[in-house]
């Protein structure tokens, strides 16, 4: 099998032919084992592309169309456009959430003052609560799920 990198590189140019973007280039932050790559047309981040191992589609398939729900639902998320399998590479993708800038919540909070922490707070509880409207047909393992991710930012 292909390396990685390799793959990867094949799926850019296959998307590349599909939405015309500029350059991709990688983005490091977050604790999922994803790849993710912002795209940008004219010098502008317009799309997020995360990329999985194959084997994961079921899950992103499933992601996707939660993701569209929320979408219906007016939740303030990435706009879900696409997801796909490239069987032959053996990879899936999550494509292509659109880009939304900004800094990292962890980066910026503690930098506000203590009253636009709780405004901030308040209009993610008034998300979140729009956000568990949407009940999945399967029930997700939350806890597991949050441990390892936990596990995985520790090391």
């Amino acid at each position: 099998m292909k390396t990685m990198e390799k793959r990867i590189r094949k799926l850019l140019a296959e998307i590349r032919e599909q939405v015309g973007y500029d350059r991709a280039e990688p983005l490091e932050k977050g604790f999922s084992d994803a790849r993710k790559f912002v795209l940008y047309q004219a010098d502008t981040p317009v799309y997020l592309l995360r990329v999985h191992e194959g084997r994961a589609y079921a899950r992103q398939r499933l992601e996707f169309e939660l993701l569209r729900k929320h979408e219906a639902n007016q939740v303030r998320c990435s706009k879900p456009l696409m997801a796909g399998l490239a069987g032959y590479l053996d990879l899936c993708y999550l494509f292509l959430l659109t880009y939304i800038p900004g800094v990292s919540g962890e980066e910026d909070l503690s930098g506000l003052t203590p009253e636009t922490q709780l405004q901030q707070g308040a209009a993610a509880g008034r998300e979140l609560r729009k956000i568990h409207q949407v009940i999945p047909d399967v029930p997700i393992e939350w806890a597991a799920r949050r441990a390892e991710k936990y596990r995985q930012k520790k090391e």
